[in-house]
């Protein structure tokens, strides 16, 4: 592949219509997420594919775990027991009506492909093990 910005442009965009043909998913396990993806979800209605692999459940898992220790130990985490933003420093015990007021908030306010973006980005990043998002 060419490195100029017609090439890159190019490289780009055959990747969307990849996915978007239904030739290639959009992988969701911590790796793999690109522009393209991105893209091809947000933009295009591409269904990404969340991973099976062992190792990325474990991840999660072990992300699951540091943060329900964190939590026992009454810590505060960033987005998980305070607001988020300019609000950050609001703290609660009640993470869960904390995380279901986050995405009614998110759901609101962005429009839906802004939506899709952060939800792909969210469980990548969960999927890759630096977020809590258990699998039950």
């Amino acid at each position: 592949m060419s490195l100029n910005h017609t090439g890159v442009t190019r490289h780009l965009i055959g990747k969307v219509n990849a996915y978007i043909s239904g030739g290639d998913s959009v992988l969701i396990d911590g790796n793999s997420l690109d522009i393209a993806g991105v893209i091809a979800v947000s933009r295009r209605g591409s269904v990404p594919k969340l991973s099976d692999n062992k190792e990325v459940f474990l991840r999660v898992n072990r992300a699951t775990i540091a943060v329900q220790d964190r939590l026992s130990e009454g810590s505060s985490l960033y987005g998980v027991t305070t607001g988020v933003g300019a609000s950050a420093f609001t703290r609660t015990n009640k993470v869960e009506e904390l995380q279901r007021a986050l995405t009614k908030n998110l759901n609101g306010i962005l429009p839906i492909t802004s939506t899709s973006v952060d939800m792909q980005m969210v469980l990548d990043g969960n999927y890759e093990g630096y977020c809590d998002g258990a699998l039950e």
